[in-house]
Protein backbone atom coordinates (compact mmCIF):
# COMPACT_ATOMS: atom_id res chain seq x y z
CA UNK A 1 0.00 0.00 0.00
CA UNK A 2 2.75 2.48 0.86
CA UNK A 3 4.52 1.64 -2.41
CA UNK A 4 1.41 2.55 -4.39
CA UNK A 5 1.06 5.81 -2.48
CA UNK A 6 4.69 6.71 -3.24
CA UNK A 7 4.09 6.26 -6.99
CA UNK A 8 1.10 8.61 -6.92
CA UNK A 9 2.93 11.46 -5.20
CA UNK A 10 5.97 11.51 -7.52
CA UNK A 11 4.15 12.90 -10.61
CA UNK A 12 2.27 15.38 -8.43
CA UNK A 13 5.53 16.67 -6.96
CA UNK A 14 7.01 17.09 -10.45
CA UNK A 15 3.92 18.94 -11.68
CA UNK A 16 4.01 21.22 -8.66
CA UNK A 17 7.65 22.11 -9.39
CA UNK A 18 6.90 23.21 -12.96
CA UNK A 19 3.94 25.25 -11.81
CA UNK A 20 6.04 27.18 -9.28
CA UNK A 21 9.35 27.51 -11.11
CA UNK A 22 8.61 31.18 -11.92
CA UNK A 23 8.97 31.94 -8.21
CA UNK A 24 12.68 31.05 -8.28
CA UNK A 25 15.29 33.83 -8.61
CA UNK A 26 17.45 31.87 -11.08
CA UNK A 27 14.51 31.52 -13.46
CA UNK A 28 14.14 35.30 -13.78
CA UNK A 29 17.90 35.84 -14.18
CA UNK A 30 18.00 33.20 -16.92
CA UNK A 31 14.98 34.71 -18.65
CA UNK A 32 16.53 38.19 -18.49
CA UNK A 33 19.84 36.98 -19.93
CA UNK A 34 18.04 35.11 -22.71
CA UNK A 35 15.98 38.18 -23.64
CA UNK A 36 19.09 40.38 -23.54
CA UNK A 37 20.93 37.99 -25.87
CA UNK A 38 17.98 37.91 -28.25
CA UNK A 39 17.79 41.73 -28.25
CA UNK A 40 21.50 42.08 -29.00
CA UNK A 41 21.20 39.58 -31.86
CA UNK A 42 18.18 41.28 -33.43
CA UNK A 43 19.33 44.86 -32.96
CA UNK A 44 22.87 44.20 -34.22
CA UNK A 45 21.76 42.78 -37.57
CA UNK A 46 22.72 39.16 -36.79
CA UNK A 47 25.84 40.11 -34.79
CA UNK A 48 27.51 41.61 -37.86
CA UNK A 49 29.08 44.68 -36.29
CA UNK A 50 31.26 45.36 -39.34
CA UNK A 51 29.66 47.10 -42.34
CA UNK A 52 28.80 44.97 -45.36
CA UNK A 53 29.90 45.85 -48.90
Amino acid sequence: MSENKRRETAPEAQAAYWKTVHHQWWFWIGLGLMLAAMSVYVLSDNLSFLPHN
